[in-house]
């Protein structure tokens, strides 16, 4: 006999049993739990100890086997992105998804956007052509990039550049455009 038998030689052997036998109601109940306790707890450690090394030989396996799934997988997806995106380039961007039965393609920008190249330059013309866009807060004045948006136009939104006047064809100096990055992502459908 083990001494997990003797410590759990009274404990119960039925769901029920144990549903009641853990409310404890002094110091003798308290120290037969804590027995019992002690006594699970070396079974649990027992158990682990034995299934432990057939676990981790399992998971190395498994990496082993993963790995050149993982890659063929990762080829794949960015064979189908490159499509994808190599489409939605010779649709000047009419296109940017492509569905099938056994999934999704998708494109996605990122990036872009506005930015002050030359804050000096700009607010020396901004004073001149639109000084609505010139804030001049208590100490320095600054250009207002928000505004401007609304009025000024990007030439190029893709690979970035210069940003015009549209109603003087002006190009504003010192604001340019940042390149916008197209990026794809694949979404797999569940196999039947």
């Amino acid at each position: 006999m083990t001494p997990d038998d003797l410590d759990m030689a009274d404990a119960p052997t039925t769901p029920e049993e144990w549903a009641t036998a853990t409310v404890i109601t002094d110091d003798e109940t308290l120290t037969r739990i804590l027995r019992w306790a002690r006594a699970t707890q070396r079974q649990r450690d027992a158990v682990r100890g034995i299934v432990q090394p057939e676990l981790d030989r399992l998971e190395a396996w498994a990496a082993e086997m993963d790995t050149p799934l993982r890659e063929r997988f990762e080829s794949l997806k960015r064979a189908a992105e490159m499509y994808v995106l190599d489409k939605r380039a010779h649709t000047e961007g009419r296109v940017k998804s492509v569905k099938t039965p056994h999934g999704v393609v998708k494109t996605s920008e990122s990036g872009g956007g506005w930015e002050v190249a030359d804050e000096a330059a700009l607010l020396a013309w901004a004073r001149k052509a639109h000084p609505e866009f010139v804030k001049i807060p208590v100490v320095v004045e600054s250009f207002d990039l928000a505004g401007s948006k609304r009025v000024l136009k990007a030439l190029d939104k893709t690979n970035g550049g210069e940003v015009m006047d549209p109603v003087t064809s002006e190009i504003v100096p010192g604001l340019k455009t940042k390149p916008t990055t197209v990026g794809a992502s694949v979404s797999l459908e569940v196999a039947p």
